[in-house]
């Protein structure tokens, strides 16, 4: 027995000594990918597209090693700040072997067309989340261009069926690219014609003209909010900043297509999956180098997501069972469970640890009961063999004694 294990064993080693090497010699080295983002960390969008960027390269079988730079444009646009950038980006990745890039949003995607030979080369890149995007052909090093399309019709529908006394709808836009951008986009979509909505745009304005505007709008109008980073003055706003201000400074409900607006005053929207976008950036890129024929799994999240801020409904006085059943609810009060889980979910468990141990102590005592009174049964039928013992041998005492002196008669007898 012992050999026929050691064989096994043996066997069994040598496979896992012998395929390791095969298995290891799978995966070519290490691919490098360059990932530029336009914005900083700050932004949950750019935090989004980077984290989908890095799930899909996870997924596939051999992942790459990924370097990543933020270009930071919400806070500065200069084109002497990017001149400068590029040459500190041309000369860190001087050497380098950079197998494909990535850029996220338009401030990248005019960069690296600029820019980006004398930073990477040639090396393919794919371009995602542009808005305003005319499909022409991209110029290289780009060879993919993924255009962020936000759903306006659907989040200006539903805020529709949620104010169906609107009648207007102002569009809150900033001057930068991909504010200029997303106007345009708003103003070439048809499908907004089929709403019973006038369109107003409030663009190119201070943060206090944009607030003086929405406290005098009519209680029939609706802001739609796009991303705003930079008013007519050249100051930058944080995320959200510009939706809680809106929100605050007058009655019409603010809605919006992006998360990041969505949690701190607007109501809500149809809103763009930001880590829906980043996977498909990252696996058109691994289609370019690879090929069609390549086994890349597809994004498993929805490229919209229906969000909507409780403490906004609740504000304007819209019930939530006017919003999609799919539809995720921030800021929702917590209900006893939830606010009291950590420590109901502890205290449950020690009172069932209890209960069992009672249970089981229980359990033991009736197994003492029985087994008491099966010893004294056991005595007691010790006592009557013992009693039964005595009277036998009293009776035998007896019966020896009776015929020891019949045997003396007859002996005198004889």
């Amino acid at each position: 027995m012992m050999a026929v294990l050691s064989r096994v064993w043996g066997g069994l080693l040598f496979a896992v000594l012998g395929l390791g090497p095969a298995l290891a010699e799978e995966c070519p080295p290490a691919r490098t990918f360059l990932v530029i983002h336009s914005y900083a960390p700050d932004y949950s969008w750019t935090r989004a597209e980077n984290d989908g960027i890095a799930h899909a390269f996870s997924r596939i079988a051999c992942p790459p090693h990924v370097r990543i730079e933020y270009l930071d444009s919400k806070y500065v646009q200069a084109s002497a700040y990017f001149d400068e950038l590029a040459q500190i980006l041309a000369s860190k990745y001087r050497g380098a072997r950079i197998d494909g890039v990535i850029t996220t949003d338009n401030t990248a995607y005019g960069f690296v067309q600029t820019h980006g030979r004398e930073i990477f080369g040639d090396a393919p890149t794919v371009s995602g989340g542009i808005n305003g995007y005319d499909d022409a052909a991209p110029r290289p090093p780009v060879v993919t261009v993924l255009p962020e399309v936000a759903d306006h019709f659907g989040t200006l529908a539903q805020a529709l069926a949620q104010n169906p006394k609107a009648t207007d709808v102002y569009v809150v836009a900033d001057s930068t690219v991909t504010g200029a951008a997303i106007s345009r986009e708003i103003r070439d979509d048809a499908a907004l014609t089929h709403l019973p909505l006038k369109l107003h745009f409030l663009a190119g304005l201070t943060v206090h003209d944009l607030e003086a505007e929405v406290a005098e709008l009519p209680p029939t109008a609706i802001v739609y909010l796009v991303p705003f980073f930079r008013d007519a003055a050249g100051q930058a706003f944080p995320e959200g900043a510009i939706a809680r201000r809106l929100a605050a400074a007058g009655p019409a409900p603010v809605y919006a297509s992006w998360a990041s607006e969505i949690g701190g005053g607007a109501v809500g929207g149809r809103t763009i999956n930001g880590h829906h976008l980043g996977e498909e950036m990252a696996l058109a890129l691994i289609r370019w180098l690879d090929g069609g024929g390549a086994a890349i799994p597809a994004p498993n999240e929805p490229g919209y997501i229906d969000l909507y801020d409780y403490a906004a409904l609740t504000e304007h006085g819209i019930a939530t069972a006017a919003i999609n059943e799919h539809a995720e609810i921030v800021n929702r009060p917590l209900d006893v469970w939830e606010r009291h889980s950590n420590i109901l979910v502890p205290a449950g468990a020690l009172i069932a640890m209890l209960a069992l141990m009672l249970g089981l102590a229980v359990s033991t005592l009736r197994s003492q009961r029985l087994v008491n009174r099966g010893n004294a049964r056991i005595l007691a039928m010790n006592r009557e063999i013992i009693e039964t013992q005595r009277e036998l041998v009293a009776t035998l005492g007896e019966v020896i004694e009776a015929r020891s002196l019949e045997t003396a008669n007859h002996v005198h007898r004889v």
